[in-house]
């Protein structure tokens, strides 16, 4: 299958500033996220598995048991087969992508520390506890109570959250596009275009979240101000409000 070959990271210098608000139907820490059994894609990794073919992880066992003439495939019904040797491409094509070069270019990528597959239990809990202190967050601003510095640093970080997505998903789609399988490169291709497009709307939401403020405050300083005549002002609105729709 011919592939054109993805912009390269240069494409970050022209995405804005801004933010991309978390919980709004979709996780970004999933979008470009690669398949536990990537976690096997190194020669290191295939050598310390210490067989012969090369292949590591459960896939080896299923070819080593295969060419030695088991029964093993005459115990597996015929979608069992299927799925079996659909999940051993899979693993056969990522074994092919080394994530840990790809790290080692670049190291400080949020793609590590958010969304690569990992065993480590504490590195799993701490992700929990990121998104949670995150999303509390998005609550604050969304309720008009956080500072016009909390706003900006919440977005700043959506910010970055996209832009090294983007990072991650072309240096992989560029060096390994021909190895993924098809469904695995169409969901990199897709959580890239994503991130992309969250990125154009980082400067209009950001904007909008500091006019919310910004109104919020207006309108609490007249309330306070006069509480009677807002809540008149207040009333006023609704009953033409109402009027408008026939209501009274």
């Amino acid at each position: 299958m011919n592939r054109k070959v993805l912009i390269g990271t240069g494409l970050l210098g022209t995405c804005a500033l801004g933010i991309l608000l978390i919980g709004q139907g979709s996780d970004p820490d999933q979008a470009t996220q690669v398949p536990p059994m990537a976690q096997q894609a190194s020669p290191q990794t295939n050598a310390q598995e210490g067989n012969e073919s090369g292949i590591a992880g459960p896939q080896a066992s299923l070819l080593e048991q295969v060419s030695k003439g088991t029964d093993l495939l005459g115990s597996l019904s015929d979608s069992e087969l299927l799925s079996k040797l659909e999940i051993d491409d899979r693993a056969l094509a990522w074994a092919k992508v080394d994530l840990q070069a790809i790290r080692d270019e670049i190291p400080n990528n949020s793609y590590w520390e958010l969304a690569a597959p990992t065993q480590d239990e504490a590195l799993k809990q701490h992700r929990k506890e990121v998104k949670e202190y995150w999303r509390a967050r998005e609550n604050k601003i969304s309720a008009n109570l956080a500072t016009e510095e909390e706003i900006r640093e919440y977005f700043a970080r959506q910010d970055k959250i996209s832009n090294d997505y983007v990072e991650f998903s072309t240096i992989l789609l560029n060096k390994h596009g021909s190895d993924l399988p098809e469904t695995d490169y169409g969901m990199q291709n897709l959580g890239r275009k994503l991130h992309l497009a969250r990125l154009q709307d980082i400067p209009g939401q950001l904007a909008r979240a500091l006019e919310n403020r910004e109104n919020f405050l207006s309108r609490k300083s007249e309330w306070l101000a006069d509480k009677d005549a807002y809540e008149a002002k207040l009333r006023q609105e609704r009953d033409a409000a109402l009027k408008k729709l026939g209501k009274i």
